[in-house]
């Protein structure tokens, strides 16, 4: 009941069938790519016990149907949700992101990242020049302890406000 589970630095990619990734507990998630072009992407929900600490930020999502959802928090615990990228037809399950993140349509990743429609290899969910950068909040104190928590999905050191997985890089990838 006391673990943590910190997931970052992965592509989750193309699941019909369920979520790209489910969890409950005490779980961290930073600076990883969800793309599924035929389903939903994160649930974080109860399932053999409720989640608690939930620390979900800097990640980009591009999904045909709900982008995350993160229900059934324990009681007295509070989702710490900042500096997500998210296209979806249904970005957010409740008022976990306003203000702090981007959230629009799967039809608009294209106007904002790169090659969101794409097959791996020649996905590509970095955002266009000038795209995604905004102000958010603060980093949340809780997180500085974590590995790379200031640098993107690239290993490149965060110098400004982007939303999700990537640092803006002037001439792109």
């Amino acid at each position: 009941s006391m673990d943590t589970y910190v997931i970052y630095g992965n592509l989750f990619y193309d699941n019909p069938t369920e979520a790209l990734f489910q969890g409950e507990g005490n779980t961290t998630l930073y600076n990883n790519v969800f793309v599924n072009p035929r389903g939903a992407a994160v649930h974080i929900q109860p399932h053999n016990g409720r989640p608690r600490h939930v620390q979900f930020f800097h990640n980009t999502i591009v999904a045909r149907d709900a982008g995350v959802s993160i229900m059934g928090v324990e009681q007295g615990y509070h989702p710490v949700v900042f500096g997500n990228a998210i296209f979806s037809n249904q970005p957010a399950s409740i008022g976990l992101f306003a203000g702090d993140n981007t959230a629009m349509s799967w039809a608009e990743a294209s106007d904002h990242l790169r090659a969101p429609f794409l097959e791996p290899p020649a996905l590509d969910v970095s955002p266009k020049e000038d795209a995604l950068i905004g102000s958010f909040a603060a980093i949340h104190s809780s997180v500085l302890h974590l590995p790379g928590w200031n640098l993107d999905f690239d290993g490149v050191r965060r110098e400004r406000s982007v939303a999700g997985a990537f640092a803006h890089r002037k001439h792109g990838r």
